[in-house]
């Protein structure tokens, strides 16, 4: 397949154009196959009654979400880079004889069929410039799976420790992933736990360890009363949220709670070591170690019996349950 003088050989670009479309083919095509053998069998659940969302499901489904999207920024990147290298193959001969001064873009533009290779340079760019752009967002996605993995694990790491049979023994139960919404606007709370000591909304924050940039210990997190200061950032977002929730849970549970139900905001850092705060030091937000929150929760003053929270435990039962089998 060559092309007069300037001896242009199409074959490495309708090889790389036919091989990018039959992997997208084939792919779509799995997709699809698989759905309508779904339906076929008529798959469902074995049962309609849903259940109770687990700890982290909010994150699990953004991590599965972000993954599936890796993949598809991967294959396109892949594609775009494919297509590039058949460009880049089949003008060789042409950049290479302008570079050795062969002939010049003048006898190129009176050659037929130049606008064919011109059309075929700009196909080549828009490749690069869309694997390029490919590649930022792979390097963005990476890092933000890697952190909607890290706070999984620290969720999951929280409801391990609310399993704890003497803090069940001592009347208090557990939710997790609570979904809520307020406008358009969409979240979840990670964790309430309701007992004698009455409501408790837990926000968990997992950070892993890195080498300090400041005069702190790289196991340690201080907390102000506003700002977390971890050895190498500082989170200010963190106790307005807790807050934030706390007024949230409040409104959603309405009538259903007692009047003027004691609902502590709780800011959980599994594996953070948190100084205790100065004396004289009232901090609305708590903010503790995962292996200290039984302790907080059975050690809270007793100001309820376990009939006046029943509605309580109902109403997040409620919204808890939305997970379908």
């Amino acid at each position: 397949m060559q092309s007069g003088a300037l001896g242009v050989n199409w074959t490495p670009l309708v090889g790389a154009v036919c091989g990018c479309l039959l992997v997208f083919a084939a792919s779509c095509g799995i997709v699809w196959f698989k759905k309508r053998k779904r339906e076929e069998r008529d798959e469902r659940p074995p049962q309609e009654e849903k259940i109770l969302r687990p700890a982290g499901y909010f994150a699990m489904c953004r991590v599965e979400e972000l993954a599936e999207k890796l993949v598809w920024v991967m294959l396109m990147a892949a594609s775009a880079g494919m297509i590039f290298g058949g460009v880049a193959g089949t003008l060789w001969p042409v950049a290479a004889g302008l570079a050795l001064r062969r002939f010049t873009v003048r006898q190129i533009w009176a050659t037929q069929g130049s606008e064919i290779l011109v059309a075929t340079a700009l196909l080549g760019l828009v490749a690069l410039l869309w694997s390029v752009r490919q590649f930022q967002v792979m390097w963005r996605l990476v890092d933000e799976l890697r952190a909607w993995k890290f706070g999984l694990r620290g969720e999951q790491a929280v409801a391990e420790k609310l399993m704890d049979r003497e803090l069940a023994a001592a009347g208090y139960v557990a939710f997790h992933d609570l979904p809520a919404q307020k406008w358009r606007k969409k979240w979840n709370v990670d964790h309430i736990v309701v007992g004698p000591g009455g409501v408790f909304v837990l926000e968990t924050k997992t950070r892993p360890r890195r080498r300090p940039k400041w005069n702190q210990p790289e196991h340690e997190v201080i907390f102000d009363g506003s700002v977390l200061r971890f050895p190498w950032c500082y989170d200010d977002v963190a106790a307005k949220q807790a807050r934030f929730n706390a007024d949230w849970v409040r409104k959603y549970l309405g009538v259903y709670a007692p009047e003027e139900l004691r609902i502590q905001p709780v800011i959980i850092v599994p594996g953070w070591f948190v100084p205790p705060p100065p004396a004289d030091a009232n901090f609305d937000v708590k903010v503790m170690n995962a292996n200290y929150l039984v302790g907080f929760l059975k050690g809270a003053p007793r100001l309820y019996r376990s009939e006046q929270l029943t509605t309580v435990i109902q109403r997040l039962d409620d919204g808890c349950r939305s997970l379908e089998f």
